[in-house]
């Protein structure tokens, strides 16, 4: 397997347990796209959700945030079921993703842009305001001097005022993260946020979900870039043709024969990804 990291962390036990994907499966039409995976996601905890292409870990990622709805199982957040829950109620029960694909707004600022991660209650007021309808309100500077702050952490405070669509790739991930932390999320859920950055880009990101991490911050991510995953995450589960085939740390996966078959073996055709 490449990409292994050196800097591998210790699983963390003994937290209440924040998330649980509890038997879920997925068909589309005639196809098993996910087969009765189970996981759970504790507090504190960094989890990685890995596999080959086509082994369902996309399809995963959407059930878990609301995109699609399991054919049958469960997913359980704060004690609640959530599993008929649109998105946007998941976002403001502490849910906040990205997307594999960056979703922000061209003709927007990166300020801008970060500022609409707020509580849709605000959301209305701003929108208003950059229409000229003259309903800036306490709430908004409050917010915008925290989607300041947040530009800050990510290290693009000074394009603040730039128009998105002028940012590279990589800053444009980073601002999509910075507008996901505007939500105060009780979980970070990220889908690739790798993909498409060069090494220097993504050591840096890494560096960032840690020390997101650390403070505190649970996360869940999807991601292709193996050395990444071992570098940044407590525990790791590993998707085939639909089914979890292993769950552990960093050393336990890179050495089960299931995981290495997997990435390195020549089966069949996967299921959808």
């Amino acid at each position: 397997m490449r990409g292994q990291s050196s800097e591998q962390r210790t699983p963390i036990v003994g937290t209440p347990e924040l998330m649980a994907i509890q038997g879920c499966m997925k068909r589309f039409g005639g196809l098993l796209a996910v087969d009765q995976v189970s996981f759970e996601v504790r507090q504190g905890e960094a989890i990685g959700l890995i596999g080959p292409n086509g082994a369902g870990k996309s399809t995963t990622f959407n059930l878990i945030t609301g995109v699609d709805t399991p054919t049958s199982g469960d997913i359980v957040f704060k004690q609640q079921n959530v599993t008929r829950q649109p998105l946007h109620k998941r976002s403001a029960m502490g849910m906040a993703r990205t997307f594999q694909i960056v979703r922000l707004f061209s003709g927007l600022t990166v300020l801008e842009n970060v500022m609409l991660g707020f509580h849709p209650q605000l959301v209305d007021g701003f929108l208003s305001s950059l229409l000229r309808f003259r309903r800036v309100v306490a709430d908004e500077r409050r917010c915008a001097k925290r989607a300041m702050e947040l530009l800050e952490f990510v290290g693009l405070a000074q394009r603040a005022h730039d128009l998105i669509s002028h940012l590279p790739h990589g800053q444009q991930r980073l601002v999509e993260i910075a507008r996901a932390l505007a939500s105060e999320p009780g979980i970070l859920l990220l889908d690739e946020p790798a993909a498409g950055l060069n090494d220097q880009e993504t050591a840096g990101l890494g560096r960032m979900l840690r020390q997101l991490n650390d403070g505190g911050l649970t996360i869940l991510i999807v991601e292709h870039d193996i050395g990444f995953i071992m570098g940044l995450c407590h525990r790791i589960v590993v998707l085939d043709h639909g089914a979890k085939i292993a769950e552990g740390d960093a050393a336990s996966i890179q050495s089960n024969p299931k995981v290495i078959e997997a990435y390195l073996g020549t089966g069949g055709a996967h299921a959808k990804n």
